[in-house]
């Protein structure tokens, strides 16, 4: 008889607990907002991706935790990711001037339409890595401004 209280006690606790940790998972998850700047008015589409590893950064659309876009209207566009959970991420956005759903690239693989990344990091020989673009979304709400910029 005690043993049996004591593991329904257990388990009370066990269930009690687990839905305490559940809750504030979903409490984890908030608004990522994105402003999106240096764009050429008037012209196409912006499309973001939104990565929570190195795995596919920055071109696998794929691998990427959410995707996001936008007709560009003006020289600068927000996009909004909802309900994020709290984690690393970094972003590679790309404005698809001609809308054909790629970003087009030179022989050389020099991108030809405007590029942007999270943290701006320097474009050189390639694009750059995941911890480089990274950054910790752990706030209600959080703004990231990229610029784009064209070679």
């Amino acid at each position: 008889m005690r043993t049996r209280l004591f593991s329904l006690l257990l388990l009370g606790l066990l269930i009690f607990g687990s839905s305490k940790v559940l809750g504030q998972t979903d409490l984890e998850k908030e608004t990522l907002t994105l402003r999106i700047e240096d764009l050429i008015p008037q012209t196409g589409v912006v499309r973001a991706a939104l990565f929570q590893s190195s795995d596919g950064f920055p071109n696998n659309t794929k691998k990427a935790f959410a995707l996001n876009q936008s007709s560009v209207t003006a020289n600068n566009v927000t996009l909004t990711f909802e309900n994020i959970p709290f984690g690393i991420y970094a972003i590679s956005v790309y404005q698809d001037l001609n809308n054909d759903h790629r970003l087009n690239k030179s022989i050389l693989g020099i991108p030809k339409e405007p590029i942007g990344f999270s943290n701006d990091p320097p474009v050189r020989m390639g694009p750059p890595h995941f911890n480089d673009a990274c950054f910790t979304f752990d706030q209600k709400h959080l703004t990231i401004t990229i610029h784009m910029r064209t070679r």
